[in-house]
């Protein structure tokens, strides 16, 4: 019982102690406040729009009809388009593509009102920037949809002409109508694809940052402000790490209800089901990247070098994540390494449950990968904790 109640004492001590070391080091307080609420905010912020409209494009117009000035009002009444020029050819259409003051062509063909009448096929051409695939891909979609409306419109003139009734020409026009409902993302918007599992990567990150700063600091100080462990015993080593996982766990529940509920919110992203349904993935994730910190955190010799070795890896965390690349494009080799780190494990569950309405039931490789890399980490901190006690106090 005494043995409990010293643990538990001990505990206490390394976990208020922690949060008054976190307290009073403005680089912690930076990376994992103050970064954790900048970053998520910014990035909320520039994917606000959702999807990019009004994209100014110039309509060469050489047919000069009226069926090519249908086809052109049409192109400006999209939600992705605007006509904000009609050069009279394709050069100085060029120059405005390279001006930048377009970001797409579309060159409506001579004879386009007589082949249509003749009922022979009309072109359409559309040069759109691959650059930005945003607005490759909405400048192409505009068009086409155009296209299709006008198409559409003319072949159930033709039908009717031909003695059909309207309702008729319609059905024929359309067989087989194609609903497409856009599953999870219904509007489509970039900010709701990449948004939610970005916050995840930096909730790791900044995490890992902030602790492989304060082991920095411990080696730089030599223990003047940790207060290792007296024994090396695995019962103090144990009560060492509990305490201080505890403060960060404190800390980055705090800061998980600003990422994952309060930025939800605000800015719109999916939310299918309520934070405290996450709590039982979140809590074994963030436990995962504390001890991994932990243990990374005593190999900095100081601040700096913590700082650059995490900042460098982030992109790579990010992208073998599988949030800006299909996971089927990814490497397998790289992929399966990639599961070192706790947030490729958590970015896929998270999303399906997150957005997509998933049971918890429903992600259990990934919260058994979580927990096998929380007892991974947990025991090389305790191994990695000895070592460094060791040295500090030699």
């Amino acid at each position: 019982m005494k043995a409990i109640v010293r643990y538990i004492n001990n505990t206490g001590f390394y976990f208020i102690n922690e949060l008054k070391r976190i307290i009073k080091d403005p680089g912690a307080v930076l990376i994992m406040i103050i970064a954790l609420v900048a970053y998520p905010l910014i990035y909320s912020i520039a994917y606000s729009n959702e999807v990019l409209t009004d994209i100014p494009i110039a309509v060469v117009d050489l047919d000069k009809s009226s069926t090519s000035r249908q086809f052109s009002q049409m192109a400006n009444a999209t939600q992705e388009l605007q006509v904000t020029h009609e050069p009279p050819d394709m050069q100085k259409a060029k120059k405005l593509f390279f001006d930048e003051k377009v970001k797409g062509i579309v060159l409506v063909e001579r004879d386009f009102s007589t082949h249509i009448q003749g009922k022979e096929k009309a072109h359409i051409s559309i040069y759109c920037d691959a650059t930005y695939f945003l607005y490759y891909k909405q400048v192409l979609k505009g068009a086409i949809k155009s296209a299709k409306s006008l198409s559409a419109g003319v072949e159930i003139k033709q039908r009717m002409a031909d003695g059909q009734a309207e309702k008729q020409a319609m059905r024929n026009r359309e067989p087989l109508p194609l609903k497409t409902p856009q599953l999870h993302n219904p509007y489509g918007g970039y900010g709701s694809f990449v948004m939610p599992g970005i916050i995840i990567v930096i909730l790791q990150q900044t995490l890992l940052v902030g602790l492989g700063m304060m082991g920095g600091t411990t080696n730089e100080n030599k223990n003047r402000f940790l207060k290792l462990p007296d024994s090396l015993s695995f019962g103090s080593i144990v009560s060492y790490l509990s305490g201080r996982a505890g403060a960060y766990l404190l800390v980055y529940l705090f800061n998980g209800i600003f990422t994952l509920v309060w930025i939800n919110e605000w800015f719109g992203f999916p939310n299918r089901i309520s934070f405290t349904e996450i709590l039982p993935l979140y809590i074994p994730f963030i436990l995962a990247v504390i001890f991994m910190g932990m243990a990374l955190s005593t190999l900095f010799r100081k601040r700096e070098h913590a700082f650059l070795f995490i900042v460098f890896t982030s992109p790579i965390a990010l992208f073998i994540s599988g949030i800006s690349w299909p996971v089927k494009a990814i490497p397998s080799t790289l992929y399966g390494l990639g599961h070192i780190l706790p947030s490729n494990f958590m970015v896929p569950a998270y999303l399906r449950m997150r957005t997509m309405g998933a049971a918890l039931g429903d992600v259990t490789f990934e919260m058994n990968g979580i927990f096998i890399l929380l007892a991974m980490y947990f025991v090389i901190a305790v191994w990695a904790t000895r070592i460094q006690a060791a040295k500090l106090k030699s």
